[in-house]
């Protein structure tokens, strides 16, 4: 007959616990043949009886008696001999007390324990002992866990010992859930700060686990909220991750926390703050329990952003006041220059805008390429933000890198009713980008006959030509492209047949082009014959005598026209002509 160890060993390997119970009872056999089955790609037995959880193949059939020397000695032997490899004969693998520790019962253990097992053995391929095996069971209930525990404690374990992956008895039985056993440990002085092989403390899992009681013990007996794994996520990040305030509260009301401390933020972004995750996932609730625990509203991340710049683009103006009212720079800078203001400004975020310079802020600040609020806010297109900025007396004729104003960038959008508000406001109506491009130019590209006869008004130049860079090439017309200065005549007869009458009959310099008799022609002129005819005729002809007198009236005039015209001693119809007012019935 076997002894009882084969027996309660083999029952073990199969997870045959009441075969267990009835051997220790009785010593009795069970009749029928027990086999134990091996993984054929695992080299060594140790690989199936180290994580007995895993379904195991039925490759290696072994019977108990060809088992029983190895059995009888208490260990797991290799089996790589038998299976034509090379063997090394007996290693330290699974002993019975770490199967009885796995799988219980706890008589067993007790039972194990009396006969002189060594508590601190290690298992060959994870270094675990018997504490460690313990510590991941599921298969034995909550009293008998910490009964089998309290076993092996008076036994003299070390709760401290680290397996293979540097995981300490705690930090699994965080993972397993074994929340009284967590406790015991705790009391029996296990390390809560030590770091396992992922860079994770027993309260960084415990924050990834939601496990909210075990990280309010951690927090009582003083963890370090401070320390990051090897992905740079710090525990009150993860409890943010997870909006769980009650996490984020015990987090914070630990003396050793460091609110600011930055870690892995949103999609992977490093160096990402409390706050600034916070900011960033929404969370006004968050944000002010934060501020109110000493974070700072202005701890910044690894390109400078801010709170309150994320705030202003992500236009939460619940989180934008709270840090406001917790004293928030309103002018901080990221890396490109950006302030809240112009994030908002770019997004259109009018209320946010309002709110920003009740705070403070420069209404007139650049970032890095010159722009202004006001720029950024007409390069979107956003007339309520215009007029709000507007109303703060920015400066209209601010230009950036490349000289662009927020009249530039009002017609480039075709914007008739926010170039106006600009030109009411002193935009000069004229000026020229580092391309030449003016905006009577982006008005005529953009194809807007209103905007363009608004600007003819204030008696802008009409024969600037640009310097024929490609810089519209994938906006508005992808296809009108010009690789040669081109003056606005040429990009109206190339699109609108409409504002290159309005252009001529403003008095545009028709000896500036000379493309109409070249093969530079566009196709779709062709089948407009009217337009032809009259564009050839306008070309070919000395100016008309009223064509040629509002030319020079206007050039003597200068710049806004329709302001000094209304003064003159003329009749009104002159009045009209000269300002441009009325065109011919053909137009």
């Amino acid at each position: 007959m076997s002894s009882w160890k084969s027996l309660i060993f083999c029952a073990l390997v199969k997870q045959e616990i009441d075969k267990v119970e009835a051997i220790f009872n009785d010593g009795s056999v069970p009749k029928e043949n027990i086999t134990i089955h091996y993984a054929e790609e695992c080299n060594t037995c140790v690989g199936n009886l180290e994580y007995p959880m895993n379904p195991v193949q039925q490759n290696v059939d072994l019977i108990l008696n060809e088992l029983k020397p190895m059995i009888d000695a208490g260990r797991c032997r290799c089996l790589t001999a038998e299976m034509g490899q090379d063997g090394r004969g007996v290693t330290q693998g699974v002993s019975l007390l770490h199967l009885a520790c796995l799988y219980g019962p706890i008589s067993l253990v007790e039972r194990l324990l009396q006969s002189g097992y060594d508590v601190h053995e290690r298992s060959l391929a994870a270094g675990f002992t018997p504490l460690h095996y313990l510590s991941q069971s599921d298969s034995i209930t909550s009293d008998d866990v910490l009964a089998m525990a309290a076993l092996l404690l008076r036994a003299g374990i070390d709760v401290n010992i680290q397996d293979g992956h540097k995981n300490v008895a705690l930090h699994l039985a965080i993972e397993n859930h074994h929340t009284r056993l967590v406790m015991l440990l705790i009391e029996h002085d296990s390390q809560i700060d030590v770091v396992n092989g992922s860079g994770e403390t027993p309260l960084l899992i415990a924050a990834k686990q939601s496990d909210e009681e075990v990280l309010i013990r951690l927090c009582e007996a003083k963890a370090d909220p401070n320390i990051k794994d090897h992905n740079l996520m710090l525990a009150l990040n993860v409890a943010i991750q997870r909006h769980n305030k009650t996490m984020i509260k015990a987090i914070l009301e630990n003396p050793r926390v460091n609110p600011n401390e930055r870690g892995i933020g949103r999609h992977g972004y490093r160096c990402m703050s409390p706050l600034l995750f916070a900011t960033s996932s929404g969370y006004a609730d968050v944000v002010e329990m934060l501020l109110s625990h000493g974070a700072s509203p202005d701890r910044n991340g690894k390109d400078k952003n801010q709170p309150l710049l994320i705030a202003a683009f992500t236009n939460n103006v619940n989180i934008a006041r709270l840090l406001i009212r917790y004293k928030a720079n309103v002018n901080a800078t990221e890396y490109s220059g950006y302030t809240a203001i112009h994030h908002a400004a770019w997004e259109g975020h009018t209320e946010m805008v309002q709110i920003l310079l009740e705070a403070g802020a420069l209404s007139d600040g650049q970032t890095q390429d010159k722009n202004t609020p006001l720029s950024l806010a007409c390069h979107g297109d956003f007339i309520s933000t215009i007029a709000l900025l507007l109303d703060h007396n920015t400066d209209v004729n601010n230009q950036d890198k490349d000289l662009d104003t927020p009249l530039h960038y009002c017609t480039y959008n075709g914007n008739t009713e926010a170039a106006l508000m600009l030109l009411k406001r002193g935009a000069e109506p004229d000026v020229e980008n580092s391309f030449c491009v003016t905006p009577l130019w982006n008005a005529v590209y953009a194809g807007v006959p209103d905007l363009v006869h608004l600007l003819i008004q204030c008696n802008v130049r009409l024969d600037v030509p640009s310097k024929g860079i490609d810089q519209h090439a994938d906006t508005i017309h992808p296809s009108v492209t010009f690789d040669t200065p081109r003056t606005p005549l040429y990009v109206a007869c190339r699109g609108s047949f409409h504002i290159a009458k309005t252009l001529v009959l403003a008095g545009v310099d028709l000896g500036r082009e000379r493309w109409f008799w070249t093969g530079d022609i566009p196709e779709e002129l062709y089948s407009n014959r009217s337009f032809m005819d009259w564009i050839s005729h306008e070309a070919t002809n000395p100016p008309e005598l009223l064509r040629q007198t509002r030319r020079v009236i206007r050039q003597v005039l200068g710049i806004y026209p329709q302001s000094k015209v209304r003064t003159l001693p003329i009749t009104e119809v002159m009045k009209d002509f000269l300002v441009i007012r009325s065109f011919p019935a053909d137009l």
